[in-house]
């Protein structure tokens, strides 16, 4: 029963990831008021099969008018979803309903920054407001721990700001620090994980971009002169944090 419930969730995480997906393209080109489906690269409409799961196999992904493809990335992107939501429900602690919901607007932030290495403030914005209306539904000791992780994150992250602009000169990677964007994420998973899940956030976030932005310029060394993004180490932080 527990396998037959993880793969219903994995199934419900197929279909968000494709619908957030989507969603993030719309964002990023500013049609989010109607419903059709675009292609980041040329704006031109899609099929709307491209709001459904899988829409990387059979060359849907493919745009019918300049022919850019998305599909190997988004592949990737909707089988990570689905795995997130079937672990959700295997391990999370219930009610699973506000970790879901908590979960959309930092997938949102997510897929926008990946595809762009950008943030929307008014996204962080919509995730801050959400975390305090969870944490509220529970009681409002959990909304103010909302509140104070959403202060505490930011605080932290614009240390880390500081610090890895050192960290970087000293060791003589030419690398553009991270930015203010940045702690606008923090906020906005400080407030969805509270205070009592911060700690794992901040810490699997900030290791994962430290290992990351250490490896990755010794391997290729094009990414030296590249942005270091702290935004989507602190998402996924943000939402391993909420089912551990």
């Amino acid at each position: 029963m527990t396998f037959v419930s993880f793969l219903v969730a994995a199934a419900f995480g197929l279909l968000a990831g494709s619908v957030i997906w989507t969603l993030a393209d719309k964002r990023i080109r500013a049609t989010v008021p109607n419903l059709r489906a675009i292609c980041l690269n040329c704006g031109a409409s899609k099929s709307w099969r491209s709001w459904l799961p899988f829409a990387w196999f059979g060359g849907t992904a493919v745009c019918p008018s300049c022919g850019d493809s998305d599909a190997s990335t988004r592949r990737v992107w909707e089988l990570g979803v689905a795995l997130w939501f079937g672990v959700a429900w295997t391990i999370a602690t219930p009610p699973l309903l506000p970790v879901v919901l908590g979960a959309l607007p930092l997938l949102l932030i997510l897929a926008v920054d990946l595809k762009v290495q950008a943030v929307f403030l008014t996204d962080c914005y919509i995730a801050v407001v959400a975390g305090l209306i969870l944490g509220l539904s529970y009681s409002t000791s959990q909304a103010a721990g909302a509140a104070l992780g959403m202060g505490l994150a930011m605080a932290v992250c614009a240390l880390f700001l500081v610090i890895s602009r050192w960290i970087f000169r000293s060791i003589g990677i030419r690398t553009t620090p991270i930015g203010l964007s940045d702690v606008y994420i923090a906020a906005a998973v400080g407030a969805i994980v509270r205070f009592d899940g911060l700690l794992p956030a901040l810490v699997i976030g900030t290791a994962g971009a430290l290992l990351y932005w250490t490896v990755a310029p010794v391997l290729r060394p094009s990414l030296r002169t590249r942005t270091a993004a702290l935004g989507p180490f602190l998402c996924l932080g943000g939402l391993i944090s909420l089912i551990l």
